[in-house]
């Protein structure tokens, strides 16, 4: 049985006003040292990919971001881990153990104490895709990733840091740039082409010829000038 056209438009209408579903992903965190006895991750939060994407986070965001900033001042060379899972997760306020579908991405756990602004970068095959990679940097860090010389003197406060989302997806490589192949005989054989004669071989006999009439002219004046 056919559509009328009213039924095409209220499908029209229903899909078009529909919202998409919701798609949410948890967030983890921890300090990654080998001295440190436990290496178990904690919620940051759920990253809502909705308009306008943000982050919702957890309960317990500032006291972990505090007690990572007072563990990494007694280590060196810490590693601040921000972990993407793509498993469902229900969010534990706990410690998480590691999951083989996480994404993971690291900073210096020095440049905590800067409170900077995060940088997160979610790279998908396609608009709508499942992430396959995650980028973590902070904007504050030098280019050569040296922790601060100095750290701050008395009570930490921490807080939550703003977060920037962008999205990555693969782009097309550039075509090459293929020449025109040659034009071919019956045969299936490269048309040969003549080459072009030069000047010379184009207009010898005319040369040869007002060489001559130039020889020839003075030796006839002075004869009849001798005459």
């Amino acid at each position: 049985m056919f559509l009328t056209l009213r039924s095409l438009i209220l499908i029209f209408i229903f899909t078009t006003l529909t919202p998409l579903p919701l798609q949410a992903f948890q967030l983890y965190h921890r300090i990654l040292h080998p001295s440190l006895p436990d290496q178990s991750f904690f919620n940051r939060g759920s990253l809502i990919l909705s308009d306008p994407i943000h982050i919702d986070p957890a309960p317990s965001l500032q006291y972990d971001l505090l007690t990572f900033i007072e563990t990494s001042a007694q280590v060196t060379d810490a590693l601040y881990q921000l972990a993407l899972a793509l498993d469902p997760q229900p969010g534990e306020t706990g410690s998480v153990s590691e999951s083989p579908l996480w994404l993971i991405s690291s900073v210096k756990a020095c440049h905590l104490t800067v409170h900077p602004n995060d940088h997160i970068i979610l790279h998908l095959p396609y608009p709508g895709g499942p992430p396959f990679a995650l980028e973590y940097f902070i904007d504050s860090v030098p280019l050569d990733g040296t922790c601060p010389q100095s750290q701050p003197s008395g009570p930490i406060l921490a807080s939550s840091p703003n977060a920037t989302i962008t999205f990555s997806f693969p782009s097309q490589p550039p075509l090459p740039d293929l020449r025109t192949p040659p034009p071919l005989t019956a045969t299936g054989d490269p048309v040969v082409h003549v080459p072009e004669k030069s000047f010379v071989q184009k207009y010898w006999l005319y040369i040869v010829i007002a060489l001559g009439a130039l020889l020839i002219a003075p030796a006839g004046e002075e004869g009849s000038r001798d005459s």
